[in-house]
C-alpha cells in the first residue's frame, strides 16, 4: 500500500512515499516554505500540491492509497478547515488527511505511539497525547510571545548580546563579529532595517543558531549564557507538557533542527535530566513518516 506523507513546515515541505507494507520510503522531494500563517493560505497549498506531484512523478505512480499532510501554522481546527477547502479547489482530496506539523512530529518521533515530543527548530513546542488520544501542547505561540529556547530565539538573544557588548553594556563577545558575518553586514547598525523592515524574518534569524553553538564550544561566555538559556527553556516546556499528560512519562521524544547538534543535544540532556529526572530520546523517524502513520490510522477509522 502506498501512502504519501508530508511535512508543510516553516522552512521546507518534505513528502515522501512510502510502501507501508514493506515500511520503505521509495521516493522523496522537497519544496519551500508552507506555514500559512506566513506565506498565506495558496501559497502554502501550491507548496503542498508541488510536492507531492514532483514525489509521484519520481516514483512513476499516479495513483495513491492516502495523503497524510501535517501543517506548520495549523494548530487550530479551523486552520485545518482552511486548508482542507483551499486543497479542494486545487486537487483532488479523496483520502486527504490533514493535522498540525506537531502531531506529524509526534508520531514520527515515537514510531506511530503515544508519548510526547520535544520540537526545537526555527520554533519551539512540546506535543503529546493523551490515553484516549486528547492532544496536550506547550509552547508554539510563535516567536513575540513565545519560541523560547528555539533557533529563532537564540539568533535573536545572539543580535542583543552583540549590541549590548558594542555599547559597553556587556562583557565583550565575539558575536558582533559573529553576527557582521553570518548577514553580511559591515555594521550593527543594519540590523535595524533587517529586523524591523523585514518584520522578523524568523529563518533568516535562526539560521544564526548553529554558528553561536560553535562559539560556545570554542569558549565564549556570551555564546554560551544563550545555549544554556536556550537548553533550560526547552527543558521547562517538555516538563510542563509531560506535567499534562494523564499517565506516568518520563522520557521525551526531541526533533527539530537545533538537535542535530550534538553539542545542544547534550546541554538539552543534561538540563532534563538533572532538573526534571527526564530522559530524552531522538527522533525515530521522520514528521513526513509521522503523517504517514497519521494517515494510516485515519483510513483504519
Amino acid at each position: 500500500m502506498l501512502i504519501a506523507g508530508i511535512d508543510a513546515g516553516g522552512s521546507k515541505t518534505e513528502c515522501i512515499i512510502v510502501d507501508t507494507e514493506k515500511d520503505k520510503i521509495i521516493t522523496r522531494a522537497q519544496t519551500g516554505a508552507a506555514n500559512y500563517q506566513v506565506v498565506g493560505l495558496e501559497a502554502a497549498c501550491r507548496e503542498i500540491k508541488l510536492a507531492l506531484e514532483q514525489a509521484k512523478k519520481r516514483a512513476g505512480i499516479s495513483c495513491l492509497k492516502a495523503v497524510g499532510i501535517g501543517l506548520a501554522g495549523a494548530g487550530r481546527r479551523e486552520d485545518l478547515v482552511k486548508i482542507e477547502r483551499e486543497m479542494e479547489k486545487i486537487m483532488n482530496s479523496r483520502n486527504f488527511f490533514f493535522s498540525s506539523d506537531a502531531h506529524i512530529a509526534l508520531l514520527g518521533a515515537t514510531g506511530g505511539s503515544t508519548g510526547a515530543v520535544l520540537i526545537a527548530g526555527t520554533g519551539s513546542i512540546a506535543y503529546g497525547l493523551k490515553k484516549n488520544g486528547a492532544k496536550i501542547r506547550s509552547g508554539g505561540w510563535g516567536p513575540i510571545i513565545g519560541d523560547e529556547g528555539s533557533g529563532f530565539w537564540i539568533g535573536l538573544e545572539a543580535a542583543k548580546k552583540a549590541v549590548r557588548a558594542e555599547e559597553m553594556r556587556a562583557e565583550k563577545t565575539e558575536l558582533k563579529n559573529l553576527v557582521l558575518e553570518h548577514f553580511n553586514f559591515s555594521k550593527l547598525e543594519e540590523l535595524i532595517p533587517f529586523i524591523y523592515q523585514q518584520q522578523l524574518p524568523r529563518q533568516k534569524i535562526a539560521a544564526l543558531a548553529p554558528s553561536v553553538f560553535d562559539l560556545a564550544q570554542n569558549g565564549d561566555e556570551a555564546a554560551l549564557e544563550i545555549c544554556q538559556e536556550a537548553a533550560a527553556e526547552l527543558a521547562i516546556l517538555a516538563h510542563s507538557a509531560l506535567l499534562k499528560l494523564d499517565y506516568q512519562e518520563d522520557k521525551i521524544a526531541a526533533a527539530g533542527g537545533l538537535i542535530k547538534s550534538s553539542y545542544f543535544y547534550q546541554l538539552l540532556k543534561e538540563n532534563l535530566r538533572e532538573n526534571y529526572e527526564l530522559e530524552i530520546y531522538k527522533a525515530k523517524k521522520s514528521a513526513a513518516y509521522g503523517a504517514v502513520f497519521m494517515a494510516l490510522r485515519e483510513l483504519e477509522n
